[in-house]
């Protein structure tokens, strides 16, 4: 009796005639003439399943998987969890040199995969999903179930992602909907800084000058840098050949500064 697959693959999936296939089967169906197993690249379970697999603690529930968030093919979150206190979570999972992590990943096409440690606490489990990122203050209406989130100006790109897709994770992550906001966007509308998060006024003030101090390196440094002289005249459509990335770079220099960098881009290009 023959067979079909139906499978619902992730959208870099590419295989040839003959090869193998690894996937969730979610449903077998069989009859007289035929029989179908309806399979899933593309589900939490199919990614659950692979941890399984690869990390012995979770297959053994040492760690305890809480939470799984997808976009397939491209970045995946998970909260992980273990009640056993000479156990790290976080690092168990990864493995030596990412061995462990890293075969997930390769099964997946390469799908990003972030770890972080759940926690019953809300807010805290908010905090943690979007690590790296660091939060400064955190509000959270418990009946809407969401939360208004301040993060450095700096990360803010990095909070949110391409087309939204980091905010849309932690959100599907933690269940919650999250306003996530800068620190200057903040201090503009009014709202209040709780500093209830990870990332104190003065270690928030340390990562400025220290951010600061390397995008001056990474423009500024050359011995025949123009004075701001130099470019106040410049045309204003050639101030629009700066690139998104140092726009978002150069939030928290001044306007000397900017000029500066300007400046010295056009010139790379000359």
């Amino acid at each position: 009796m023959p067979t079909f697959l139906v499978a619902i693959l992730i959208f870099s999936d590419n295989y040839e005639v003959g090869q193998q296939i690894t996937f969730l089967a979610e449903d077998i169906v069989k009859s007289k003439n035929a029989g179908q197993i309806t399979g899933s690249r593309t589900s939490n379970d199919f990614l659950y399943s692979l941890l399984e697999r690869e990390i012995p603690e979770i297959f053994e529930q040492v760690i305890e998987v809480k939470a799984i968030a997808r976009d397939p093919g491209r970045r995946s979150k998970i909260a992980v969890y273990s009640t056993n206190e000479n156990i790290d979570p976080i690092g168990a999972c990864v493995g030596s040199r990412g061995s462990r992590i890293n075969k997930v990943t390769a099964e997946l096409q390469d799908e990003k995969i972030d770890i972080c440690i759940y926690d019953d606490n809300s807010q805290q489990f908010i905090i943690n999903s979007l690590s790296p990122v660091k939060v400064i203050s955190i509000t959270t209406n418990d009946g809407g179930k969401e939360a208004d989130v301040v993060v450095p100006d700096e990360q803010l790109s990095l909070a949110i992602g391409k087309g939204g897709s980091a905010a849309k994770l932690v959100a599907k992550l933690t269940k919650w909907k999250l306003n996530i906001m800068s620190y200057s966007e903040a201090l503009t509308n009014q709202i209040e800084i709780l500093w209830n998060g990870n990332l104190t006024s003065e270690e928030l003030t340390a990562l400025q000058v220290k951010l600061k101090d390397k995008i001056k390196g990474k423009y500024l440094t050359n011995t025949s840098v123009p004075t701001v002289e130099m470019t106040v005249n410049l045309p204003v459509e050639e101030f629009e050949i700066i690139e998104e990335q140092m726009a978002e770079e150069t939030m928290i220099l001044n306007e000397e500064d900017i000029k500066l960098m300007i400046y010295r881009k056009l010139r790379q290009k000359c």
